[in-house]
Protein backbone atom coordinates (compact mmCIF):
# COMPACT_ATOMS: atom_id res chain seq x y z
CA UNK A 1 0.00 0.00 0.00
CA UNK A 2 1.22 3.40 -1.04
CA UNK A 3 1.26 6.44 0.86
CA UNK A 4 1.02 9.80 -0.22
CA UNK A 5 3.00 12.59 0.54
CA UNK A 6 3.12 16.40 0.20
CA UNK A 7 6.33 18.25 -1.17
CA UNK A 8 6.74 21.37 -1.46
CA UNK A 9 9.14 23.08 -4.37
CA UNK A 10 11.16 26.57 -4.31
CA UNK A 11 13.05 27.79 -6.63
CA UNK A 12 16.43 29.04 -5.20
CA UNK A 13 18.98 30.28 -8.09
CA UNK A 14 19.74 26.93 -10.00
CA UNK A 15 18.36 24.53 -8.12
CA UNK A 16 14.75 23.40 -6.75
CA UNK A 17 14.57 22.97 -2.62
CA UNK A 18 12.26 20.09 -1.70
CA UNK A 19 11.03 20.40 1.38
CA UNK A 20 8.33 17.10 2.78
CA UNK A 21 7.27 18.28 6.11
CA UNK A 22 5.84 14.91 7.48
CA UNK A 23 9.41 13.37 7.60
CA UNK A 24 10.53 16.82 8.40
CA UNK A 25 13.20 16.82 5.39
CA UNK A 26 15.03 19.13 2.87
CA UNK A 27 16.56 17.82 -0.48
CA UNK A 28 17.12 19.02 -4.00
CA UNK A 29 16.29 18.91 -7.71
CA UNK A 30 18.10 20.66 -10.37
CA UNK A 31 14.95 20.42 -13.22
CA UNK A 32 11.55 20.79 -11.99
CA UNK A 33 10.80 17.22 -13.77
CA UNK A 34 13.09 15.56 -10.83
CA UNK A 35 11.09 17.47 -7.60
CA UNK A 36 8.63 14.62 -7.32
CA UNK A 37 11.39 11.28 -7.78
CA UNK A 38 13.91 13.66 -5.57
CA UNK A 39 10.90 13.92 -2.85
CA UNK A 40 10.21 10.28 -3.02
CA UNK A 41 14.13 9.17 -2.64
CA UNK A 42 13.96 11.22 0.72
CA UNK A 43 10.65 9.83 2.13
CA UNK A 44 11.78 6.41 1.48
CA UNK A 45 15.41 6.73 2.44
CA UNK A 46 13.99 8.29 6.24
CA UNK A 47 11.20 5.77 6.96
CA UNK A 48 13.35 2.75 5.55
CA UNK A 49 10.26 1.66 2.75
CA UNK A 50 10.49 0.79 -0.71
CA UNK A 51 10.40 4.04 -3.12
CA UNK A 52 7.86 2.76 -5.24
CA UNK A 53 5.72 2.43 -2.03
CA UNK A 54 5.81 6.56 -1.26
CA UNK A 55 3.64 8.96 -3.70
CA UNK A 56 4.14 12.60 -3.87
CA UNK A 57 1.86 15.24 -4.30
CA UNK A 58 4.12 18.59 -5.35
CA UNK A 59 3.13 21.89 -4.27
CA UNK A 60 4.64 24.73 -5.58
CA UNK A 61 5.65 27.19 -3.26
CA UNK A 62 3.70 30.79 -4.27
CA UNK A 63 5.36 32.31 -7.44
CA UNK A 64 7.55 29.58 -7.82
CA UNK A 65 5.24 28.04 -11.30
CA UNK A 66 8.06 28.09 -13.45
Amino acid sequence: MSSVYTATATREGRWWVISVPAVDGVTQALHLDDVAQAAAELVAVTLDVPVDDVRIEVVMASGDDR
